[in-house]
């Protein structure tokens, strides 16, 4: 029964999710990758569908790490309250990408359902989209593992 008292805090599900837009969207790229190179319609459809599903998975990950956010704080040290800071804003500055990246990947399905003459078109936006959301993800998290980790911690703190 204690392992199950961990999902009423939001700060252990906001770990337990954050992953899901940055593995999840890389594991999906690559699938969408692929399937463009093969010419497979039917896969750049799963594929797009799962962008879409990880690229949405940013908001229950923001929304539990807002809601973890002063447990967190009241447990870590003067360094890593410096890189909670930083990577709330960078999480606030950036979260907007994920959902541009599954919005547009939305749009890819249902386009390129209609027409799929331009589904490998579409397709190849989608994949720049979350490319970009790879980018902004992993500096989001590069910034919140130093939270709580020393060991990842590099150079000075982030300026408040």
């Amino acid at each position: 029964m204690g392992s199950l008292s961990l999902f009423q805090q939001p700060e252990y599900i906001h770990i337990l999710l954050n992953h899901v837009p940055i593995v999840g969207l890389f594991i999906s790229l690559l699938s969408l990758v692929a399937a463009v190179l093969l010419n497979k319609p039917a896969a750049i459809f799963i594929s797009l569908g799962l962008i879409a599903i990880c690229a949405f998975m940013v908001w229950p990950v923001s929304y539990y790490g807002e809601a973890g956010y002063d447990r967190v704080y009241s447990i870590a040290d003067r360094v890593g309250d410096a890189y909670l800071k930083r990577h709330r804003d960078l999480a606030d500055d950036w979260s907007w990408l994920f959902y541009v990246t599954g919005g547009a990947s939305l749009v890819a399905l249902i386009v390129g359902y209609k027409k799929a003459n331009q589904l490998r078109f579409l397709a190849g936006l989608v994949i720049i989209l979350t490319c970009a959301s790879l980018i902004a993800g992993s500096v989001i998290a590069e910034v919140g593992g130093c939270i709580r980790h020393e060991e990842f911690r590099r150079g000075a703190p982030p300026a408040e």
